[in-house]
């Protein structure tokens, strides 16, 4: 699934077009550059990608969700709730940082996770000190906007965007407002956060949230996964050494474990895995750290045996006949599709 879809993007501001007809999507794990000269509509594009501006045509979509549309001649976007959700699931760091001149750099980072997400002040703030960690600036938290260079300030914009978990960053011009010797300082932040390490493999992050109660399905890689709850969860898994020679699995053998919020755990390669659940019919959150390039599309085709259930780079799937799967889908799950509140 793609994190970011825009179709047929249009903008005009009078009589001025800025965007004609512009697609785009931005799949999980990539890093995609808008290239062009100065007024030819980057920032635009850029602005309503995450909803600051309007769009006269074409429609936005991230993580499947419409996000805007134009409906009987005018912009229009999802309902309060709906908009709230879709707009967590991206980040903008803005070309000139717009970070609040009147709050120190740790209020700048977490004053929007704590009265906008509501979340826990603890967690929040050991999230911007880990941060400040990443971005050299731990002994900047208490000072002010006025008090730091170009590049600090652009780091502690990039700070305040991952602060959100965003699954997609965008970065508006990120270092045109930079004297040139912050420009590399800046460049190699961003390709820090773009290569984190698995002992130094670039990694992927992803989130996963909904109201799942059910298998469905169940997966595996050949690596290790890293869940982090951000709501209590529960993972239903198995082992793939109980995956019979003809590949199917006995559902009875899965066990269901509950991933208290804020906790993460390691799923290892062998062991069998697919969407959290919520608890008692709550909803959950939970993001998905995994080696880069695990979920994209595959380059051929694959058949027979485990390479027949190979649905994706470094994902191997069996399915359940009850499980909603799209057409095709490789099954393998033998016995009752689980219900986690049962």
């Amino acid at each position: 699934m793609n994190l970011l879809e825009m179709k047929h993007i249009k903008k005009a501001f009078d009589d001025t077009e800025v965007l004609y007809d512009i697609s785009l999507s931005v799949k999980e794990g990539e890093i995609v550059a808008i290239i062009g000269p100065s007024g030819s509509g980057k920032s635009t594009l850029l602005r309503c990608a995450t909803m600051l501006e309007t769009i006269d045509g074409g429609e936005i979509f991230y993580l499947g969700k419409r996000a805007g549309w134009v409906g009987d001649g005018k912009a229009a976007f999802p309902k309060k709730e709906e908009r709230k959700e879709i707009q967590s699931y991206f980040g903008l760091v803005f070309q000139s940082f717009n970070l609040f001149p009147h709050y120190s750099v740790m209020k700048n980072i977490t004053d929007a996770p704590i009265h906008v997400q509501k979340r826990e002040k603890e967690e929040v703030y050991e999230t911007a000190r880990r941060l400040l960690a990443k971005m050299g600036l731990s002994d900047k938290a208490d000072a002010y906007p006025c008090q730091l260079s170009g590049g600090q300030c652009q780091r502690v914009a990039i700070a305040r965007a991952l602060a959100l978990q965003p699954d997609i960053l965008c970065f508006d011009e990120p270092t045109s407002a930079l004297d040139p010797e912050m420009v590399g300082e800046v460049l190699e932040v961003m390709k820090e956060l773009a290569e984190i390490t698995y002992g130094e493999l670039p990694i992927q992050i992803g989130y996963c949230n909904g109201h799942n109660c059910m298998l469905n399905a169940l997966e595996y890689h050949r690596s290790s996964e890293i869940n982090v709850a951000a709501t209590d969860a529960v993972l239903m898994l198995g082992s793939q050494q109980d995956i019979t020679k003809d590949f199917t699995y006995d559902t009875s053998k899965v066990e269901a474990f509950l991933v208290p919020a804020g906790v993460a755990v390691e799923v290892y390669a062998t062991t069998l895995h697919y969407a959290p659940c919520g608890v008692d019919g709550a909803g959950f959150k939970v993001a998905i750290v995994l080696p880069k390039g695990t979920n994209l599309d595959l380059d051929k085709e694959h058949k027979g045996g485990e390479d027949g259930h190979l649905t994706a780079k470094n994902k191997w799937l069996l399915g359940h006949p009850e499980g909603g799967l799209p057409e095709g889908s490789p099954m393998g799950l033998v016995g009752k599709n689980l219900n986690c509140n049962e």
